[in-house]
């Protein structure tokens, strides 16, 4: 009795492997837990991200889910599992393989190759970000999201096995709003701050204030992520104004007590032009690339000439 391809397939299959070749011809094909069986066969019992990633990338450059299917389907005469007969190869969906087993490792491809996760390392939830850090300690790696729970945090030592994130460096400091990235120094960052500073960009960006931080930011230049920090606490501090020197002056004078009446009687005698002018240099007005600001507190000083900046030396 001659039996079809598929049908040979099938009968060479155990009963746990056959149900991803019914509906799609094996597209279905889900391989799991060889990856982990392949590492026990090479002597680590239970390896470290940092033992995966080396693993991975000398041995088989896995860097997508085509790679990992393959790497999974050339490596089960090692594992002894899911072993197929040649003439199944060109039926094998090997991205659906691969990303089926990159999800169940909880993996993730890099520039160096595929990364496994700890399993113990739980998934935050899904919930608005602003900041991402990524946390070093003993060759492992976490990446998290901010702003975070007092569990999520919880969970992230955990992970490091760290009792303070003191154990841990700070790598690397990304956010989602545009331009922070250049504006916000690394100096003196903590998690605890970067945490506090992530609930402020969400107030921000909720209240429309991000530009004005930014605006900020460029001219306050600070030194120390703390400095930033009480920047986005303090920002009511800082005023955003219009790039019109006419609507400025109109604006000073209604600072001053002038109501719409007063305004419109001296319309015809007075330049709100130059007046606006000049009361932008008094108030310390700031040109930016977010805008024109302004200090409330204490005027900006003037902005610096480019020959006051190197020391008045010229050529």
């Amino acid at each position: 009795m001659r039996y079809s391809l598929r049908t040979r397939i099938h009968n060479h299959l155990i009963p746990s492997e056959r149900v991803f070749c019914r509906p799609a011809a094996l597209k279905n094909l889900a391989i799991h837990k060889v990856l982990p069986v392949f590492f026990r066969l090479a002597g680590q019992q239970n390896p470290s991200p940092i033992r995966h990633l080396l693993l991975m990338d000398t041995g088989s450059k896995i860097k997508t889910d085509e790679d990992l299917g393959r790497f999974l389907v050339d490596t089960a005469f090692m594992t002894g599992k899911f072993s197929f007969p040649d003439e199944a190869r060109p039926y094998l969906d090997y991205s659906k393989i691969g990303a089926e087993q990159r999800d169940a490792l909880g993996g993730i491809y890099t520039p160096h190759g595929l990364v496994k996760r700890r399993e113990e390392a739980p998934v935050q939830e899904e919930t608005p970000k602003a900041m991402l850090l990524t946390l070093t300690a003993s060759e492992q790696s976490y990446p998290l999201v901010l702003p975070a729970s007092e569990k999520q945090l919880g969970q992230a030592k955990e992970s490091l096995r760290i009792e303070d994130f003191a154990q841990a460096v700070i790598a690397s400091a990304e956010y989602t709003a545009p331009y922070l990235n250049r504006l916000i120094p690394m100096d003196s960052i903590t998690v605890e701050d970067a945490n506090e500073m992530a609930l402020c960009l969400q107030r921000l960006k909720k209240d429309g204030e991000i530009m004005k931080y930014c605006a900020a930011l460029e001219v306050e230049e600070p030194s120390t992520f703390t400095e930033a920090l009480d920047m986005a606490i303090d920002i009511d501090d800082y005023e955003l104004i219009s790039d019109s020197e006419r609507e400025y002056g109109r604006q000073a004078l209604r600072r001053m007590g002038a109501n719409d009446e007063v305004l419109e009687a001296i319309e015809g005698c007075t330049d709100f032009d130059r007046l606006g002018s000049e009361m932008m240099d008094e108030d310390g007005v700031r040109q930016t690339g977010f805008g024109l600001v302004r200090r409330l507190s204490k005027p900006f000083p003037p902005a610096q000439e480019p020959d006051q900046q190197m020391g008045g030396l010229s050529c």
